[in-house]
């Protein structure tokens, strides 16, 4: 692949810049936790500055100018006062959103508008460090394209050292490595570009403090445990031993908010502590409450299990067999070794790693009791609007999941519904689901758990009967349905798979995702003016805009295929792997057939990429949800890529004509970026629709495709 050094500065060059990319995307929305609610923040900003390097391509770069905004924002999160202090200034911006954004309360009462503004500078002075890191490096990579000699072979290089950039950082997370180990591959990626510098005293300077810097970000020396999982930033506290509330247990806190307690409710531990835990409430918890409606179940399902409180109570309520499933498998290993109960030793109980939506799809037994634990309601580390509960909560979800009850079965859902509108969407996607409304209740918070809006339906005489035997348990339910009423209207949209959307009332674009976008504005108007960029759009010829739009809306399918992906193998890590992986296979794969091709009439390659954008919008990928995880990973791959093997062709055919590769990549950056804002608008019509705003660009990228001789 490499036959000179040229070659080998493109592929490090693009390695890093995909490693640093998903590094930041994962990083900064976990520490600064409102970027996670508008993912592509990252990503866009990213990109902007990638775009804005190629188009200055011609000016001498430097490692220095990328290392120190680097440094300064791993400053940022080495510092337990400086992280919560920005976290706390980017809240602010949360309290105004109509998205609900986890611990966050939602209103302009609570915020100033001093606050407001402090916010979006914090938020404005994030992003433009983000974007003041890739500049450079997107230098490098518009002038060593242009150097080199052979356009698609340099862009084959490009593509593949992407592609190892995703799957070393996928691999890290994979192992659990903190972020001190990731800086440490960026860096050492970067090692080569020190025969670019002028003054290697610095930049060797530079690289040792960025490394030193990053050292104090991955532990947390007041935790017993702290583990970067493949999905969150887990840290694990033991709970101070004169407090009231879950005394000498343990919490778990994600993404630096508070998660689960592992809270000891064993008959002896509650006799124990009769200051804490009244005696006639023993065995009427949240997670009790489940199995007195089925008690000595055969066999109980549990989605969310976390760190085992559900299932210390299904084993106290006689369940002969458990089969618990959690995402996350560090979270499964903290309740393993903490839990005072140790409810994951027993030998009733078996534990499924993976996505609960992906378990409905896949499981053939059935259950006679089925209980959604608090999922929570933390994002992915994708480049999605998706959360990783999003697609456990839709119709669809709710249907496959009743299909896993026996004859007789019921089905408990705990949801901690922080407005009216959730609590509602849930009970009419519930009533329409069972053809019968619910009993819901809200449990309130309580030395025994964290409460939370509780609904039980499935076999309705079941249930009754359970009621009507259990007097006191039927007081209870009675008695908070009138102390915590619940605002019921059935007037709440409800949600699906195309519009999943939880957290929304209704369907509308989040006032922050209008507020990132202004960001970004500023941000590309002060760089432009800062780095003389020669980007006047009234100036643009069809060349740029040809290249923009088929950026636009390559970026655009990409992140349509990472949500419709997610239905069938689940909000799993290896989703965005296995995705952005098709993409970029399909890539090399157009590059190959352009190079063996001596010619390429660019109209019927046009046509096959409607037809196949055309073909993904009426095809239903739920179709192949029965197949194995392996077979549909390649599946999935090959089918929702299909359109980038036509728009690879396109872009390589007018790419290797351009006289100026560097101008060229940098339109086509730039319309990425465009293409991930209108990623929002899914907001408004659903995923699917989406498809139809891709077919768009690319049909705008064929009417200004200039003729090439």
């Amino acid at each position: 692949m490499f036959k000179d050094k040229l070659g080998l500065k493109i592929f490090l060059i693009s390695f890093s810049s995909l490693f640093i990319e998903i590094m930041f995307i994962r990083w900064i929305s976990t520490e600064i936790r409102v970027f996670a609610y508008v993912q592509n923040t990252v990503l866009i900003s990213c990109f902007l500055g990638l775009g804005l390097g190629c188009f200055t391509s011609n000016r001498r770069s430097s490692l220095l100018k990328m290392l120190i905004p680097m440094a300064i924002v791993i400053t940022l999160f080495a510092s337990p006062f400086t992280r919560n202090l920005l976290d706390k200034w980017t809240q602010h911006l949360g309290s105004i959103s109509n998205m609900v954004i986890w611990g966050i309360p939602t209103g302009s009462d609570f915020t100033s508008t001093g606050q407001l503004i402090l916010g979006f500078l914090s938020i404005l002075a994030v992003m433009a460090l983000m974007v003041s890191v890739f500049i450079p490096p997107g230098r490098w990579l518009g002038l060593w394209l242009d150097q080199h000699p052979n356009t698609i072979v340099a862009y084959s290089i490009n593509i593949a050292g992407s592609l190892a950039g995703i799957w070393v950082f996928v691999l890290a997370c994979a192992a659990h490595w903190p972020p001190f180990l990731w800086v440490l591959i960026a860096l050492a990626s970067l090692g080569f570009l020190f025969s670019e510098e002028k003054n290697r005293t610095y930049s060797a300077l530079a690289f040792v403090v960025t490394l030193l810097l990053a050292y104090p970000t991955s532990w947390n020396p007041s935790s017993i445990r702290s583990t970067w999982s493949n999905y969150q930033k887990l840290v694990l506290y033991k709970h101070d031993q004169k407090g009231r509330i879950w005394p000498g247990k343990y919490l778990v806190t994600v993404n630096n908010v508070g998660y689960q307690a592992m809270i000891d409710l064993s008959p002896d531990n509650l006799k124990a502590r009769p200051d804490i835990f009244p005696q006639e409430w023993h065995g009427y918890s949240q997670y009790d409450l489940p199995t007195l409606i089925v008690p000595e179940a055969n066999r109980v399902l549990i989605v969310g299990a976390g760190s085992g409180n559900d299932v210390a109570g299904a084993i106290r309520g006689g369940a002969k067999h458990v089969v618990a499933v959690e995402i996350d498998d560090v979270i499964v290993s903290m309740g393993k070794q903490f839990h005072p109960e140790n409810p994951y030793a027993h030998p009733n109980v078996d534990v499924v790693v993976d996505d609960a939506r992906a378990y409905f799809s896949r499981a053939t037994d059935t259950f006679d009791l089925i209980i959604f634990g608090l999922l929570d309601s933390h994002t992915t580390g994708s480049m999605t609007n998706a959360r990783l509960d999003h697609y456990v909560y839709t119709e669809e979800s709710l249907i496959k999941a009743k299909k896993l009850l026996a004859n007789n079965g019921v089905m408990v859902l705990s949801f901690e519904a922080e407005k009216p509108y959730i609590a509602d969407r849930i009970m009419t996607m519930l009533t329409k689901a069972f053809h019968q409304a619910p009993i819901a209740f809200r449990v309130p918070a309580s030395p025994s758990g964290w409460g939370g809006v509780m609904f039980i339906t499935g076999d309705n005489d079941r249930i009754q009967e359970s009621l009507a035997n259990n007097p006191k348990l039927r007081a209870l339910i009675a008695d908070w349905q009138a102390r915590f009423p619940l605002e019921i209207t059935g007037e709440t949209p409800t949600t699906t798979d195309d519009w999943p959307y939880l957290y929304l009332e209704r369907p509308t674009i989040p006032n922050l995702y209008y507020i990132f976008s202004l960001a970004l504005l500023i941000l590309f108007f002060v760089f432009s003016k800062l780095n003389q960029t020669p980007i006047d759009f009234r100036a643009w010829t069809k060349s740029h805009w040809h290249f923009f739009f088929l950026g636009a809306g390559f970026l655009l399918l990409e992140v349509q295929n990472i949500s419709r992906a997610v239905i069938i193998l689940g909000s799993t890590w290896l989703v965005n792997a296995v995705i952005i992986s098709g993409i970029l296979a399909m890539i090399l794969l157009s590059n190959l057939v352009v190079a063996k091709l001596q010619t390429i009439k660019l109209r019927p390659v046009y046509a096959g990429l409607i037809a196949s954008c055309v073909f993904l919008y009426f095809f239903d990928l739920s179709v192949i949800g029965a197949y194995s995880f392996a077979t549909k990973c390649v599946l999935a791959g090959l089918i929702t890529t299909l359109p980038i093997f036509f728009s690879g062709i396109i872009f390589i055919e007018s790419f290797r004509h351009e006289a100026r590769k560097d101008v060229a990549l940098g339109a086509n950056l730039f319309g990425s970026l465009i293409g991930g804002l209108t990623q929002a608008i899914s907001f408004l019509v659903g995923t699917k629709a989406l498809l139809l705003l891709v077919t768009l660009w690319y049909l705008a990228s064929l009417i200004v495709r200039p003729r090439v001789p």
